[in-house]
């Protein structure tokens, strides 16, 4: 399963303008990290009611905006306006504690960690728009649907979604893995990149493929899709066959390594939550045709 993967919950984002109440969870956050309190292993998130329990009138002058509900769980709102630093240690002196989006996703239960990272996919969509691109002036919440705007200029801003292709290239028996140079993950993976203006689906992923490794590929197929707040991304998996030469050239420096495994040296992809992790065990299981 990945990690959008919630039933018997459902993730509904329909925008509501409405205020939190008392049994409403929100989202409050610093430079990236979201606050939590954590019940062993279990990740859990102050409701309005804790906020104001807490805070009292600290928190009469923050502003609330609603997010999304987990049926079945509970709505979240995440305050971008008002929220200190003072705020926040108050709450941090009270049980709760800062931990990274990474971390959040990492710890059950399920609906809990996607709502989670989902919301900080939305949070940092809130803190980049705060001002006008054109004019530098304020932005205003619109009350109809979730969009900033400038109330000078008359530009509208929505959550921006970036597309991103994830490619199981195979030769028979075997899968391209790579490493990446950068980042802070350095196991296996697959190769990965953003698509561009202009152009399709199967055009990124051949470009990509020739871009981080001289590869060609052919008979490419789409596999599912998954939101990745992480990177605020649309990701497509696909599986595709290799056309041609199989001497691998890492190009542009993106990759460290990128080999070729027989399927039953395949390592099972990690975590489990993701399309990555899906098209790698899907291969070792032999569900790639």
């Amino acid at each position: 399963m990945m990690i959008q993967d919630i039933a018997p919950h459902k993730f509904n984002v329909t925008y509501v303008n409405c205020q939190p109440e008392d049994e409403d969870f929100i989202i409050l956050m610093r430079e990236g990290s979201i606050l939590v309190r954590m019940d062993e292993d279990r990740v859990e998130y102050p409701r309005w009611a804790d906020a104001k329990a807490i805070l009292a009138a600290e928190l009469e002058s923050c502003d609330a905006r609603y997010l999304f509900e987990i049926e079945g769980a509970g709505r979240f709102f995440y305050v971008w306006k008002g929220m200190s630093d003072d705020i926040i240690e108050i709450l941090i002196n009270n049980g709760y504690r800062l931990i990274t989006q990474r971390d959040v996703q990492n710890h059950p239960p399920r609906w809990a960690a996607f709502a989670g990272t989902t919301a900080c996919h939305f949070a940092k969509w809130y803190e980049e728009n705060r001002f006008c691109g054109k004019c530098g002036g304020p932005m205003t919440c619109d009350d109809v649907e979730r969009m900033v705007y400038c109330e000078k200029c008359k530009i509208p801003v929505y959550p921006r979604i970036n597309p991103v292709v994830i490619v199981g290239l195979t030769d028979g028996d075997r899968i391209l893995l790579v490493k990446y140079a950068g980042g802070d993950y350095h196991r296996y993976c697959l190769v990965a990149g953003f698509m561009e203006a202009g152009e399709s689906m199967e055009d990124a992923v051949k470009r990509e493929v020739f871009e981080e490794t001289g590869l060609h590929v052919k008979n490419i197929r789409y596999y599912k899709s998954q939101p990745w707040s992480m990177s605020g991304s649309m990701i497509l998996g696909v599986y595709c066959d290799l056309d041609g030469s199989d001497e691998v050239t890492l190009n542009d420096g993106e990759l460290a390594v990128a080999e070729w495994f027989n399927r039953e040296d395949v390592p099972y992809g990690d975590e489990g939550i993701s399309v990555t992790a899906e098209l790698m065990n899907g291969f070792i299981e032999g569900k790639e045709k």
